[in-house]
């Protein structure tokens, strides 16, 4: 159903097809001073009550799974009609043993410990004052009927009718950079989501594209890149084409390249990343073996299990323990999946005391031999202290892979905190977009009365984010320990660059971003892991 206008203060609602009924790209979206924020909406979710919830009332199970807000605002809600359950249409045929797609998702949720959003909604209404508040055929106004707290049963839906505020993200533009019958390739700027997820609808790049491009029409990720990282986005145009390239990706026939900026420095050694990828034992192939006359360089394959926890959303790597393991990049155990990561180093920065000891004349730079190629691990007096240019190609595909294998290799990339890098690489920039994001209201450049905009505001009073626009600007710390508030981690770039996908057929390049240096060409850094 698409979204239409509710009675009353016509306020939309937003039904969740965002093609069906795309954002609107002057209305919906406020850019501030590098932020992009979106106006709070009406909004309608739907889930369903898994095993591990059963036997809990609606109130505590809200509580315990979305604890960005208080056990008191769910209760409100309860008593109000906003958050209430409706029993679930028996199956009229039993399930079939083999999993659709659909279920598959539907199980990655639930372990996740995200709801699933059913396609559903209710119908519209302007605020919850007007759901709350029904009028009978004689003209009376009656209170809605609230069932009372009791055990929820597994299958049951639940529906909570919200007043959503989306995080913020960075204002950089997702770019259409080429469309084919079948696919489309995008730049996807940092920190914007690909598809709704958690408190991101609209401020995604499906949203954003749905609201830009119209005449793209209903697109299908092909596969995801993670919130803070930028680069090349590949869709499908439709569901076959989806499938055909998802196959292909998931046969290994397809080269996915990134570029990351990482620490110079080993994690446990403190040895500089040219140590790192001397020789430190033959490699199996001879392709892999670069020889230069200051120093035998090599091409490391990380070849590491990787197990990833999607509660704390991280990855860990098989095997994995402290200190020095700059030769030691294999194994797989523990229920680990088998992943294997090949990294070339392109660049290092002329200011590290270890390369200004070492080659202080250009004779005496390391050169790389690959394939009767000559090529040169560049040193580079643009690159800033302390960092080195990477070259990354995944050889399969696990979440968080990259980053993992960076951290395993002891260099992680160099603003990634959760892998072992610095939390910020320019605090002032972030507190600034914080700032940003604290001080807009939610009617911020509405050219609306202010009675309208009293109005609006009386009608969401169990609201906590209004009356600002971001969600979680009412939170004044940066650090806020529930995760509800606008963080700094959300506004973060992290140095890793989907660079180019090559398939069979095909290929698509995105340019490089703004923290590779401007002399180096985009072909040039992808040329050092051939």
């Amino acid at each position: 159903m698409a979204a239409s206008r509710g009675k009353g203060k016509g306020e939309r609602v937003d039904d969740g097809d965002l093609f069906a009924s795309p954002p609107d790209l002057e209305h919906d979206y406020v850019v501030l001073d590098g932020v992009r924020l979106v106006r709070p909406y009406a909004f309608d979710f739907v889930c369903h009550v898994k095993r591990r919830q059963a036997g809990l009332d609606v109130v505590e199970a809200f509580a315990r799974e979305f604890p960005g807000r208080p056990r008191s605002y769910y209760e409100a809600a309860h008593a109000t009609g906003l958050l209430r359950v409706e029993k679930a249409a028996p199956a009229k045929n039993k399930p079939s043993g083999k999993k659709t797609g659909a279920t598959r998702k539907r199980c990655r949720a639930e372990e996740a410990g995200e709801p699933e959003e059913a396609t559903e909604r209710m119908e519209p209404t302007a605020s919850p004052t007007a759901l709350s508040r029904r009028t009978s055929s004689d003209g009376k106004k009656n209170e809605p009927e609230i069932e009372p707290l009791r055990p929820l049963h597994a299958g049951e839906r639940i529906r909570h009718y919200l007043h959503r505020h989306e995080p913020p993200t960075l204002s950089d533009p997702v770019t259409v950079l080429a469309a084919t019958e079948s696919m489309v390739a995008v730049y996807k700027p940092a920190t914007v989501p690909v598809h709704p997820t958690g408190q991101y609808r609209k401020n995604t790049v499906l949203g954003l594209i749905a609201a830009s491009r119209p005449d793209l029409g209903r697109l299908l990720p092909v596969h995801r890149l993670d919130k803070n990282v930028s680069g090349l986005l590949l869709m499908a145009r439709d569901a076959a084409s989806a499938n055909r390239l998802r196959e292909e990706v998931q046969s290994h026939s397809v080269r996915k390249r990134y570029v990351a900026l990482v620490s110079s420095a080993h994690l446990a050694t403190g040895k500089h990343i040219l140590e790192t990828f001397a020789a430190g034992r033959e490699s199996e192939s001879e392709s892999e073996s670069f020889v230069g006359p200051s120093l035998r360089l090599e091409k490391a394959v990380v070849d590491v299990g990787l197990r990833y926890d999607p509660r704390t959303r991280l990855a860990t790597c098989a095997n994995d323990s402290d200190g020095d393991r700059s030769n030691t990049f294999s194994g797989e155990e523990n229920g680990a999946k088998d992943a294997r990561t090949a990294f070339a180093l392109v660049a290092v920065s002329a200011a590290d005391a270890f390369v200004d000891a070492t080659f202080r004349a250009p004779e005496k730079i390391p050169e790389t031999t690959s394939n009767s190629r000559q090529m040169k691990t560049l040193i580079l007096s643009s690159l800033p202290r302390g960092v080195a240019l990477v070259a990354c190609e995944p050889l399969t595909g696990r979440t968080h892979q990259i980053r993992a294998h960076l951290k395993r290799a002891g260099h992680p990339i160099a603003n990634d905190a959760r892998y072992g890098g610095e939390a910020l690489t320019d605090v002032d920039e972030t507190r600034r977009f914080l700032a940003t994001c604290r001080a807009t209201r939610g009617d911020v450049s509405r050219n609306v009365s202010d009675a309208e905009k009293k109005e609006e505001a009386s009608s969401w009073p169990l609201c906590p984010h209004c009356p600002m626009m971001a969600h979680g600007a009412n939170d004044a710390a940066e650090g806020d320990a529930g995760g509800s508030g606008a963080r700094a981690e959300d506004l973060e770039r992290l140095y890793l660059h989907c660079a180019e996908y090559r398939g069979a057929t095909w290929a698509f390049a995105c340019p490089t971003p703004s923290w590779v240096p401007e002399d180096m060409e985009d072909a040039e850094i992808l040329r050092f892991l051939d």
